[in-house]
């Protein structure tokens, strides 16, 4: 059976939900505003939905857990630009093709 495990803030539209934990631990919840149904299956990822969680609250209208910031990693530097390509001179233009075919040497 599940159990509820406190209130969190649903991660499409921001409104409190109840979250549960089925017979594995892992953490799901159903949005009723937004109709989104969240089922984490990794451990991981429900560890994390878990540990934000206001644990204090009651099922159902307790006031809603400000998120918990996730750590972004710094970005990275910017790539250098590339080298200009090298000047390569000017080319004569090819002579023109002859038509090509099983009939190109019969004339009419």
């Amino acid at each position: 059976m599940a159990k509820f495990e406190g209130r969190g803030a649903c991660a499409h539209c921001k409104k409190g939900v109840d979250v549960y934990s089925d017979k594995n631990g892992l953490a799901y919840y159903k949005c009723g505003p937004c109709q989104t149904k969240i089922m984490h299956q990794g451990r991981r990822e429900s560890d994390k939905v878990l540990a934000g969680l206001d644990r204090e609250a009651e099922e159902d209208g307790a006031p809603i857990p400000a998120p918990t910031p996730i750590p972004v990693k710094p970005a990275a530097p910017a790539p250098r630009p590339p080298e200009p390509a090298p000047v390569v001179p000017p080319t004569q233009p090819a002579p023109a093709k002859k038509p090509g075919g099983i009939f190109a040497n019969f004339t009419l």
